[in-house]
C-alpha cells in the first residue's frame, strides 16, 4: 500500500479517485450472489469479459467488477482503475516518466476511455478519463 501512495504521489496530473477495482473470480453467478448477501448494490452486468458484473460500493463510492477469467489468469486482484482531470495529459506524463502506456481506448461496453499501464512490481492500473463516450 505504501508503493501505491508513493506511485500516486509521485505524478503531476490531477487525479481525482478510485474509478473501479476489478476481481477475477472463479464463479460469476455465485459470487454475484455472495456480493449481494453482504450488502453491495449490482449496478450492471455486461458482457465485457464474457460476462462481468459491478458494484457500486456506497452511494457515490467506486465500482467493484468481477469476472471469470478469460486467460490464465488466478482468483484475485487484476487493477486498479483512478479518475485523471485530463487522460491525454496523463498519458503523456507516465509515457515521459518511463511508463509503457497503452491506450487511450473506450471500452464500448462500460463507456469508460482509458489508459493501461504496470508499476514497478507487475500490477496493472487504469487511468480513467472524466468524460463519457
Amino acid at each position: 500500500l505504501i508503493r501505491i501512495v508513493q506511485i500516486l504521489s509521485s505524478v503531476k496530473m490531477k487525479i481525482l479517485g478510485f474509478d473501479h477495482f476489478q476481481f477475477i473470480v472463479k464463479d460469476l453467478e455465485e459470487s454475484i450472489e455472495n456480493f449481494k448477501k453482504m450488502g453491495f448494490t449490482l449496478v450492471r452486468r455486461t458482457e465485457h469479459h464474457v460476462g462481468s458484473a459491478e458494484f457500486q460500493i456506497g452511494p457515490d463510492g467506486p465500482i467493484m467488477e468481477i469476472h471469470t477469467s478469460e486467460r490464465n489468469e488466478n482468483p484475485g486482484h487484476d487493477h486498479f482503475a483512478v479518475l485523471v482531470e485530463d487522460l491525454e495529459a496523463a498519458i503523456e506524463e507516465l509515457r515521459e516518466k518511463g511508463f509503457k502506456v497503452e491506450g487511450p481506448r473506450v471500452v464500448a461496453a462500460t463507456g469508460r476511455t482509458l489508459a493501461n499501464f504496470r508499476d514497478n512490481d507487475g500490477f496493472r492500473w487504469q487511468y480513467i478519463s472524466t468524460k463519457k463516450d
